[in-house]
Formats: structure tokens, sequence, C-alpha cells
């Protein structure tokens, strides 16, 4: 694993420009937001995350995210269908 300024940067995730990232799981990938986009973040108050069955497009917007420092957009680096939501986020 990487740390990179003290933001952790593991080997099997693939990151993308929009600071979220993609791990390959068999058939599925797993999404999510990178290490720097969550200590940024800080504490979220809201999260707004795409539904089972929601397709999603690469680079496209996907859900929204607003903390107690700033509101932003979730950004799929990858394109599919949304097959499990992680419900302790909402």
């Amino acid at each position: 694993m990487a740390n990179i300024k003290g933001y952790n940067m593991p080997d099997e995730l693939y990151f993308n420009k929009d600071h979220s990232w993609a791990k390959i799981e068999g058939d599925q990938v797993k999404v999510g937001m990178s290490d720097f986009f969550q200590k940024e973040a800080g504490d979220v108050v809201y999260i707004d995350l795409p539904e089972e069955e929601d397709e999603v497009s690469q680079g496209e917007t996907c859900g929204k995210i607003q903390s107690r420092k700033w509101i932003g957009k979730l950004v799929s680096p990858i394109s599919g269908e949304i097959v499990k939501v992680n419900e302790d986020l909402e």
C-alpha cells in the first residue's frame, strides 16, 4: 500500500481523477471514495447514493455528499448497474 502525504492508496484499487476508486472482486466491481476525498470532506451530514438496479456511467455524477465543510458530487469511476449499496452510509 502506498502512503502519499498521509493518504492511503491501496495497491488493489484503481483511482480516477475525481477521487473515486474501483476494486475488481470476481465478476463485480466495488467502488468508493478515496482516502483524500474522505479526509477532506470531514464529518458527513448528508449523502445521496444511487439505488440498487440504477445504471451509472463512468465520469458522471451518481450521488451527492454534504459535509460540515462543503457540498460535492460523487462521480462513478465505471459504468454499470448498481447491485448493492453500503447501507451503513445512508
